[in-house]
């Protein structure tokens, strides 16, 4: 099992690991890493959110 650990590992290493773990599973060494991973998943869907509602403004100002 991997562990997923900010501090001790460069973004690109992290980002693998991630992959691999979400694929197989992996351990999140501290509580500052959890905290990161719920702020990413939440930057992640605001700005899903975003690009949909801008998608969608779009096509209605094109069919116009």
């Amino acid at each position: 099992m991997k562990y997923l650990d900010s501090k001790h590992q460069s973004a690109e290493e992290f980002n693998e690991i991630l992959k691999d773990g979400l694929k197989t599973g992996f351990i999140l060494a501290n509580k500052d890493d959890i905290k990161f991973m719920i702020e990413l998943a939440y930057n992640l869907n605001y700005y899903l959110n975003y690009f949909i509602s801008a998608s969608q403004v779009y096509g209605e100002e094109n069919s116009i």
